[in-house]
């Protein structure tokens, strides 16, 4: 449900989106059985619910998916296909509530197929291991780091050999495929094309990852909103672009705040400098399993918060003592307990464009309306990595939309991390439908240059 609390997640991980999340266009594609409880339950929003003594004919109802008593070999399992394809940093299995009937052991694979495959299709894709097969305690928030670098369109849940699990979260970085994104404008801030919160001072209630999170928000809860501030000082967030750009609009979507949006906001950008080198992938590792122990019924800690000063957010992220780091949860989180630490660094202090030297400024502090759609034009033709918004004093904001020229420079940027990053099975598909039958680049990788691909796919990249 909206506004209401995930289970705590401790890695850091727990801060990267939930790629696999129904909001973000996730779906259980098949399971091997779903008799007491329905697959489709493993990526809801929201923490799952219990109530005691409550029967349909199947037996006692579950928030979760639940299989049948195995009486033959085997194990279950269940296919999830990523609503953000991408790379992924951990995986959460929560046995909320299964306490004798949750599966005892459990792994997760992953794959990186093209197009739309269907069941059958997926059985005979080539798996990659995320976690392999690895104990899990009963009704427990169960963490696992995965250190697989690779991108990733669907996942395999494995149980060994039944039971139930009330939900799955996939944690990582979406890299979007740069062949679908044809000319004109891209929303450079958007999560599904690859961009990421990289600091924030506030995430109170809800967040800061919901602003740059695919479709609109339905509810003030699906938005990111900080807790009433009592200083002199405002709130802001720091984005990493999926790309360099030049941002010609800046949308920023204040619907269903009405007596707590921003009075004002301020926009600024840190200009690029310099093309990173691409991503290199490598062969998946061993996961790292860790659990945070079983938890009485119903109980759940704050997401999102902070840690103490001087944490450190997920690898790439910055923040100074007492700041968030990129704040993961699609689904919308609500904390007991706010972010910011005493003595924090006011915004002049902070990481992000508007706290460093030769930041530009893309939209001056303009007035902003509660409840409302704002949309603004973007002069200039400065090229930028990174934006901060700045909002004063503090309050929530819906949604923060940029569209952007790409350069070729930015989308030869884009295409090499993709192609990189793909699983090889993945990679020599697309290379025969550009007509590389030989697949002399696939063993080139990591490329260094578009130049090395088949003119057929740098054409279809360069949009």
């Amino acid at each position: 449900m909206s506004g209401t609390a995930e289970r705590t997640v401790r890695h850091d991980f727990g801060r990267l989106p939930d790629l696999a999340a129904r909001r973000a266009g996730g779906s259980v594609v098949c399971a091997s059985d779903e008799l007491f409880a329905d697959k489709e339950n493993l990526i809801k929003s929201g923490p799952p619910s219990f109530a005691a003594a409550r029967f349909g004919h199947k037996g006692q109802i579950y928030d979760g998916w639940e299989t049948r008593r195995r009486r033959s070999a085997g194990h279950d399992w269940a296919i999830i296909r990523l609503g953000l394809p991408g790379v992924v940093s951990g995986v959460v299995v929560d046995t909320a509530f299964f306490t004798g009937n949750y599966p005892p052991e459990i792994s997760v694979e992953g794959c990186g197929v093209e197009g739309y495959p269907d069941p059958a299709e997926l059985a005979a894709a080539e798996w990659l291991p995320l976690v392999p097969r690895v104990a899990v305690a009963g009704d427990a928030v169960n963490e696992f780091e995965v250190s697989a670098n690779c991108r990733v369109t669907h996942v395999r849940l494995r149980i060994y050999p039944d039971g139930g699990v009330a939900r799955l979260r996939v944690h990582g970085t979406a890299v979007a495929d740069p062949r679908l994104l044809r000319g004109g404008l891209v929303d450079i801030a958007a999560l599904a094309n690859g961009a990421q919160v990289t600091a924030c001072s506030n995430m109170f209630y809800s967040s800061p990852s919901n602003l740059i999170s695919p479709g609109e928000a339905r509810n003030m809860g699906e938005g990111w909103e900080t807790a009433r501030r009592r200083d002199d000082a405002n709130d802001w967030v720091g984005i990493r672009l999926a790309a360099p750009g030049l941002i010609r609009l800046a949308e920023l979507d204040t619907s269903y705040f009405i007596g707590n949006a921003p009075g004002w906001a301020r926009l600024t950008g840190r200009p690029f400098g310099g093309i990173d080198a691409p991503a290199t992938a490598h062969p998946p590792r061993a996961a790292h399993p860790s659990s945070t122990g079983p938890r009485p019924p119903g109980t759940a800690g704050p997401p999102g918060t902070a840690g103490p000063p001087g944490t450190a957010g997920p690898p790439g992220t910055a923040g100074p003592p007492g700041t968030a780091g990129a704040a993961g949860a699609i689904a919308p989180s609500r904390s007991g307990a706010p972010s910011r630490s005493p003595g924090q660094p006011g915004p002049a202090e902070a990481p992000g464009p508007a706290g460093q030297p030769g930041s530009v400024e893309l939209l001056p502090r303009t007035r902003l309306q509660p409840d409302t759609r704002h949309r603004f034009r973007i002069e200039g033709d400065t090229e930028v990595t990174d934006v901060r918004l700045d909002v004063y004093p503090d309050g929530g904001m819906a949604r923060l939309r940029l569209p952007a020229e790409l350069t070729a420079a930015a989308r030869d940027q884009l295409a090499l991390r993709w192609f990189n990053l793909l699983p090889e099975s993945q990679a020599a598909a697309v290379l025969a439908a550009a007509g590389d039958a030989h697949r002399t680049t696939l063993t080139a990788r990591p490329l260094s240059s578009v130049t090395e691909l088949p003119p057929a796919l740098r054409a279809q990249l360069r949009g």
